[in-house]
């Protein structure tokens, strides 16, 4: 009867590990964290969120500081909810492989409606050009030239002056499932130490 619960638990800590492990592994997108800082001195802080393969973004959000939400656009003041992407998937940035180039945008609401060949995309009234080379994926970084010459600026006119793209966040309900496994396996193995010492 133990030998049976001790299997149960050794078989039930075995695939605990399996799924936490698969769930990782199968992963569909990856969030990273950006800084940005610009020539006007605005800034963003935010999460992306990439594809797996990270050529290409499919979220975001983000605040930017130093641009007010409004139908004129740039304003120099306030703040701005940063949270779509325009035309996911569309690739911007056409100077060499393993770059790629999208437009992070604000909210709903305000401003110029985005439309075009593939129909209508949201409101809007400020967007980021976030651009990055991704031929290292374990460290991506922001681009220069490409699309009008450069890259990664505000409405257009704001050149980036400076920015980071942060390590993946790692999700914290894969780290307890696996600890949970492995709690279970020690569990497990120490009964097993236990029965041998008391059998002898």
């Amino acid at each position: 009867m133990k030998t049976m619960k001790l299997m149960k638990s050794v078989l039930v800590g075995s695939a605990l590990i399996a799924a936490s492990v698969a769930s990782f592994g199968a992963r569909a997108d990856v969030t990273q964290h950006v800084e940005m800082s610009f020539q006007s001195g605005a800034t963003f802080s935010g999460d992306v969120t990439f594809a797996n393969d990270f050529s290409f973004v499919t979220n975001v959000s983000g605040i930017l500081t130093g641009y007010t939400f409004a139908a004129t656009g740039y304003q120099g003041s306030g703040t701005d909810s940063i949270n779509w992407v325009w035309n996911n998937g569309s690739n911007f940035d056409t100077t060499g492989p393993n770059r790629y180039s999208t437009f992070l945008m604000d909210g709903a609401g305000s401003g110029y409606t985005a439309t075009g060949s593939g129909g209508t995309f949201g409101q809007y009234s400020n967007w980021i050009q976030f651009a990055y080379d991704y031929s290292n994926p374990s460290n991506l970084v922001l681009t220069t030239g490409g699309y009008n010459g450069f890259n990664n600026f505000i409405d257009y006119v704001d050149p980036m002056i400076s920015g980071s793209i942060a390590a993946p966040v790692p999700e914290p309900e894969t780290y307890a499932m696996m600890l949970a496994g492995l709690g279970l396996l020690g569990f497990a193995a120490r009964r097993r130490k236990q029965k041998e010492s008391s059998a002898a």
